[in-house]
């Protein structure tokens, strides 16, 4: 736990230190103005957009737009509920935060060994599968409107702790990406860093001109299913079911604690790579920010895919079949 890293002006920071220097300044808007923008540097390869405009901000600088989602309502996040207009219908949901179980495997999954000269593994933690519908109308060529997709993601820092690290982050931008790995593993395993009712995610892609089957689903219902399932061998599979946010940085209207989640989470995306200067990638890419509303179990022979949070009350059966029974002797060494 004393492990330190040195920082990139020359500064030496352990995991304690620096979440004891006080509200860092990160100077949002100019960072923002010094980067690529996000639909600057993903150039669609295809025109494809849904049949409703989303957009709004000067039709002559496209890179200068933004969306507006008016089917969710954040106002009272800060007292742990969303609301949410699914299927044509307004509800009041209340943010839930994951289990035990599911944050100990999470810690245990996301700081994997990594081999030097190695990628990051993808999968299990980091890259879980996002589950979206609703958008009936699509973008025109599917005659489907449920649509699945794996997306880099991560758990955000908590609004105490969230400055802090953005700012760790930009200072070792251009450390040797095993430096910073090591570093991430070793804050990612202290809990109270860390907002479990939160899943953050990226949409590269999205522009004016171009729009992912997720986010026209989003747009018109904001329901996301995300499924995570381990890596290492065993059947640990997680479901977290949230209500999205869409989060635009030129939406005029953002508010400071949504421009520290698009910030961490667009460094995140970028901190595992091989970098130069903080001004290679894009910061500003459109952030999905899924509360969490209900998660489950979907552990097989043991839990069988059981609401864990908010906690149902099942009523135990009186029966298992032999057959399964001897599978879960066999398996886990134990009776069901």
């Amino acid at each position: 736990m004393g492990v330190t890293e040195k920082g990139t002006k020359g500064k030496t920071f352990g995991r304690r230190t620096f979440l004891k220097l006080g509200s860092a300044s990160l100077l949002f808007s100019y960072l923002f103005a010094n980067v690529k923008h996000a639909f600057a540097y993903w150039p669609p390869k295809y025109k494809i957009t849904g049949p409703k405009n989303y957009w709004q901000g000067p039709e002559d600088d496209k890179d200068q737009q933004y969306f507006v989602q008016d089917t969710v309502n954040t106002n009272q996040v800060d007292q742990r509920y969303i609301w949410a207009r699914i299927e044509g219908w307004w509800q009041r949901y209340q943010i839930q935060e994951a289990d035990e179980k599911f944050i100990n495997w999470f810690i245990k999954d996301a700081t994997l060994p990594q081999e030097p000269g190695q990628l990051p593994r993808l999968g299990g933690a980091f890259m879980p599968i996002y589950g979206t519908y609703g958008n009936r109308r699509g973008r025109r060529d599917s005659q489907f409107h449920l649509n699945l997709a794996c997306k880099g993601g991560g758990i955000p820092p908590n609004k105490a702790n969230i400055k802090q690290i953005n700012q760790e982050m930009i200072d070792r931008i251009v450390q040797p990406t095993q430096e910073k790995i090591a570093w991430l593993h070793e804050i990612i395993k202290d809990t109270s860093l860390w907002d479990y009712s939160k899943i953050v995610s990226t949409e590269i892609y999205v522009s004016p001109e171009f729009e992912t089957h997720t986010f026209l689903n989003l747009m018109e219902n904001p329901i996301s299913n995300i499924s995570f399932m381990n890596r290492q061998g065993g059947f640990e599979h997680f479901e977290l079911r949230c209500i999205c946010k869409l989060l635009c940085a030129n939406d005029p209207n953002i508010t400071e604690d949504e421009q520290d989640l698009i910030l961490f989470t667009n460094l995140f995306h970028i901190f595992w790579t091989t970098i130069t200067s903080l001004d290679q990638y894009p910061i500003d890419l459109i952030t999905p920010v899924h509360y969490i509303v209900e998660q489950f179990d979907n552990y097989p022979y043991t839990a069988n895919g059981i609401r864990t949070v908010p906690p149902f009350p099942y009523v135990s059966s009186s029966r298992r079949s032999g057959k399964v029974q001897r599978l879960i002797e066999l398996r886990f060494g134990q009776k069901g």
